[in-house]
This record gives C-alpha cells, structure tokens and sequence, in this order.
C-alpha cells in the first residue's frame, strides 16, 4: 500500500468500525436502561452530593452520549472520504 493513501484508509476504516460498534452499544445499553429502570442507586453531582437515582437513568445517559457520538461521526465521514491523497513526492 502506498505510504501516502495509507492513513487516509485507515481513518476511512477507524470511522466506519468505530460507527458500527457504536451502534451496536447504543442498542445494548439502551435495553439495558428499560430493563433496569427500577433499581436505585447512589447517584452522585458535580458537587459529589449523593442522591438517588436509578440504573435506568444512568444506563439512559450514556445512551444519549453514545448517540452524540454516532452523530458526530456520521457528520464527519463524508469529509473523511474526499480527502485528498498522493501529491506528496
């Protein structure tokens, strides 16, 4: 493989598995938040106060950063596909 198209392919693929396999923890997670949603637990601040809150809404959380996540890949791949290769000699 040429050494110029080379890192272009490999965040090309870094993108495209990373995507996948957030999807993928997106669903579980999900999931798991309706099926947990009743289990309290100690929740804590950005004051490090405790407070209750349950696993259903912790697990929901990180749903929503995953999905973020998702978005902001999707919205950066196209541009990873029109980068410009070789010229560099």
């Amino acid at each position: 493989m040429c050494a110029d198209r080379d890192p272009c392919f490999r965040g090309a693929a870094a993108a495209h598995t990373v995507a996948a396999r957030a999807q993928a923890s997106a669903g579980s997670v999900g999931c798991a938040g309706a099926e947990f949603a009743g289990i309290v637990k100690t929740g804590r601040t950005h004051l490090m106060d405790a407070m209750p809150i349950t696993l259903g809404q912790q697990l929901g959380g990180w749903h929503s950063q995953i999905a973020a996540c998702e978005a902001r890949l999707a919205a950066v791949t196209p541009r990873l596909h029109a980068l410009a290769q070789g010229g560099t000699a």
